[in-house]
């Protein structure tokens, strides 16, 4: 049965203080977002620094929406995170940022935008665990989501039968039954998440939406 995974999408810091605070009873892994304002057209806070700072004790992965990622793979590493997704847009040391990453304990996944045509993550598949496709373009929370690309989570286990498939973008109640019958095995959600009043409270409503899909539709 598919995984939620909370996103959080800080537009500063005490934003991003507040939103772990809230998911600090949080049984599971959460997703940070980070933007860079050019290789996406949204920037939201990226003081990596900073970030080093909080030292956070949730366990999390990282979606890093940066151009030349490779020149941050040191800093990401250094905040030791389960997970870092790298773009397939924007990477272009593979090698490199997977070798550090298997050298740190840390799972090097890719992730892809909805216009990229998913052949682009073939050659990378036998190096990896998960990848993340986003359904909307990276950016802001709150997107609607571009249905098209759940299309693309069968071609991908077709290809390799052990990879786990993250969607992001644009998931909430009103669509939820869809995306997990293509067979996706996480489900990053933020603004469906942090728009209700308790986010902690929203993401057992949605457990509770999972287990009935599970029963209606016999989904392991």
């Amino acid at each position: 049965m598919p995984m939620i995974i909370p996103v959080v999408n800080p537009k500063n810091l005490n934003d991003l203080k507040k939103k772990l605070s809230q998911l600090k009873d949080y049984q599971g892994i959460i997703q940070l977002d980070l933007s860079d304002g050019q290789f996406t057209h949204w920037k939201n806070y990226t003081n990596l620094s900073k970030i080093k700072d909080l030292k956070i004790t949730l366990p999390f992965e990282i979606h890093f929406m940066f151009e030349k990622p490779e020149k941050y793979i040191d800093d990401l590493i250094f905040l030791k995170p389960q997970r870092i997704f790298l773009h397939i847009e924007a990477i272009k040391d593979f090698q490199k940022c997977y070798r550090l990453c298997r050298q740190n304990h840390i799972e090097l996944a890719l992730a892809i935008c909805p216009e990229t045509p998913v052949s682009a993550l073939f050659p990378y598949l036998k190096y990896l665990n998960t990848v993340l496709m986003l359904a909307v373009i990276p950016g802001p929370s709150g997107q609607t989501m571009q249905h098209y690309v759940l299309e693309n989570i069968p071609i991908i286990k077709r290809k390799n039968r052990r990879i786990k498939v993250e969607m992001d973008g644009g998931i909430n109640e009103r669509n939820i039954d869809t995306v997990v019958t293509f067979g996706v095995d996480y489900l990053a959600i933020g603004s469906a998440i942090f728009d209700f009043k308790k986010p902690i409270d929203k993401i057992k409503l949605l457990q509770r939406e999972l287990e009935m899909i599970k029963k209606n539709k016999n989904i392991k």
